[in-house]
């Protein structure tokens, strides 16, 4: 009975103890910024949404893996959007997308429309569908916009993130994570854009983006692995500090991942060409993005995926 006693006590000590190392939120963010900074490879699916000033654009990526810590990328694209031009044009899209290095964007088009769009132009779009297409660069590294900022997000989250609430623990594919509603810190995340500015060598505008911050509410959540702090899923809104402001964008974002390190292999297009200069105009707006070389430093409102 004396031994009994003695082992009840034991497990009540182990048992306290256990509940006292519980983490802190902020170092759950701290582990989970240190192990997206070191993943090499995973799944991904993300939406997009992004609307103001009579424009739209709605993104879906899906079948996403990367591999290289993010070195090369694959995904099927679904893009709508309109009123880019400023003259109510529509856009579609429907493609393979796989990017290298930033340097490298192939796009295979399986569906494309640009309306208004004439004769000439419906026949270049024709000549799209079904082949491999190297996008040509008009500034930037090609592909900066959207691979610099998706491959810096799972760490800006983390990094530039505080909580502001905790949710507690959920389940989550298959997965027990920790769930916490958080904001962006507006100092940390001119920071993370001076430093990647400076990285691509550009010039960054802080006061541009001083207050395009201040005229955004950010607001998010991100679900965060218990065992491996693998960011599993983040979600961000970003809404105008001013309803009334007419120019302002209203922003959504979610981002899945899966797969930790065991994404698969990543076959590369082959038989790609380089994509017509006389083609560029049919483009939708992300294309025309990645070409332009697009930056956190533009601090540009059609940006999908940073406020």
């Amino acid at each position: 009975m004396r031994r009994f006693a003695l082992g009840c006590t034991s497990l009540l000590l182990l048992v306290s103890c256990a509940e006292t190392t519980v983490l802190k939120p902020e170092e759950v963010l701290r582990r989970a910024n240190a192990e997206m900074h070191n993943l090499s490879s995973a799944r991904f699916t993300a939406s997009v949404s992004v609307a103001g000033s009579g424009r739209m654009l709605k993104l879906n990526f899906e079948n996403g893996v990367f591999r290289g810590g993010g070195d090369i990328w694959t995904f099927l694209l679904r893009e709508d959007g309109s009123g880019f031009d400023g003259k109510g044009s529509k856009s579609h899209l429907v493609a393979n997308v796989t990017a290298i290095n930033g340097a490298e964007y192939d796009i295979r088009p399986a569906q494309l429309s640009f309306s208004p769009l004439d004769a000439s132009g419906s026949q270049s779009v024709r000549k799209l569908i079904g082949s491999w297409w190297r996008l040509p660069q008009q500034g930037g590294r090609a592909g900066d916009a959207v691979m610099t900022s998706d491959a810096q997000l799972m760490q800006l989250q983390s990094r530039s993130s505080r909580v502001t609430r905790d949710l507690g623990n959920v389940e989550l594919g298959g997965a027990r994570t920790h769930h916490y509603a958080v904001r962006l810190d507006d100092e940390n995340v001119l920071e993370t854009l001076r430093t990647s500015a400076e990285r691509s060598g550009e010039v960054f505008d802080a006061d541009k983006a001083q207050a395009l911050l201040k005229r955004s509410q950010v607001q998010g959540e991100v679900w965060i692995d218990t065992d491996t702090f693998f960011i599993r899923r983040i979600l961000w809104k970003i809404t105008p500090t001013d309803s009334s402001d007419r120019s302002a964008y209203t922003s959504r974002l979610q981002v899945d991942l899966s797969d930790r390190n065991s994404a698969p292999d990543i076959a590369l297009p082959q038989n790609v060409q380089v994509l017509p200069s006389s083609f560029v105009a049919h483009l939708p707006p992300s294309f025309s993005a990645m070409m332009a070389g697009d930056h956190f430093s533009s601090a540009s409102p059609s940006d999908p995926f940073l406020p």
